[in-house]
């Protein structure tokens, strides 16, 4: 069986045993170091799984850490990716926040895309708006959701609409290593 190396990028608070929990401000963290410095301590093709909550908007350039995270894992690793979407006032509040997400914002490291930006190759397996929770009512939650994925599934300019709605905290993205 092929040895699993899971590493979570900028993890936190969010301690996860079994992986190698890195992070360049909060403890615990197994490694310590700026994530928006490159190249990151690991060698190439080694890591099979990277869970990056909630950092990828603080890093100077999109470009550079995809191409890094690329780098470090090997091909058919598994990325997820969680952002605040555009929309939400969390995108904006955080005064370290560098960029804001769309839906397709990652849609230009695909084979498929038409316009690219270096050799970071991906393979989207899922992206999602995850809605903000309402407590009243989690079915409701749910069934907002699953709207709001499937109505912008119809045709992606309708993200830009479904926002009227409000309600959409952030992106989650599940990718594939494509080498």
């Amino acid at each position: 069986m092929e040895d699993l190396v899971r590493v979570n990028l900028g993890s936190g608070k969010d301690y996860r045993l079994h992986w190698i929990n890195v992070d360049g401000y909060y403890e615990p963290a197994d490694m310590k170091f700026n994530l928006a410095v490159f190249p990151y301590p690991f060698m190439d093709n080694t890591i099979t799984e990277i869970f990056a909550s909630h950092i990828l908007e603080h890093l100077p350039s999109t470009v550079d850490a995809l191409e890094e995270w690329w780098r470090i894992c090997k091909p058919g690793a598994k990325i997820t990716i969680r952002v605040p979407h555009y929309s939400h006032i969390a995108a904006y509040e955080n005064p370290t926040h560098k960029r804001f997400f769309t839906l397709n914002s990652l849609d230009y490291f695909t084979e498929k895309s038409w316009e690219r930006y270096g050799e970071a190759t991906f393979k989207i397996i899922r992206k999602e708006l995850v809605t903000v929770p309402r407590l009243t009512d989690s079915r409701k939650v749910c069934l907002h959701a699953g709207m709001v994925n499937r109505i912008i599934g119809i045709h992606p300019m309708l993200e830009r609409f479904m926002v009227l709605f409000g309600g959409i905290s952030e992106i989650v993205w599940e990718l594939e290593v494509v080498k």
